[in-house]
């Protein structure tokens, strides 16, 4: 039984170990955070937003690309 457990965790670290170095990863992490960054900008700047409208709003902008630079 003990012996289950520690392979079981060991799967568990590496599949852990797997899905955060993966690019898909830094990605989502990156979104998240643009998404929360806009949803509490939009909720300091104007009071007229409903929590599902400042949802939507900051979903739209943390996935929007930023222009090419020159």
């Amino acid at each position: 039984m003990r012996r289950a457990y520690i392979i079981g965790t060991m799967a568990l670290g590496l599949a852990f170990a797997a899905v955060h170095g993966s690019p898909a990863y830094g990605r989502v992490a990156s979104s998240a955070r643009s998404f929360r960054h806009y949803f509490h900008d939009l909720q300091g700047a104007d009071s007229t937003l409903n929590p599902v409208e400042r949802f939507v709003f900051s979903l739209m902008l943390a996935n929007t690309k930023p222009p090419p630079q020159r």
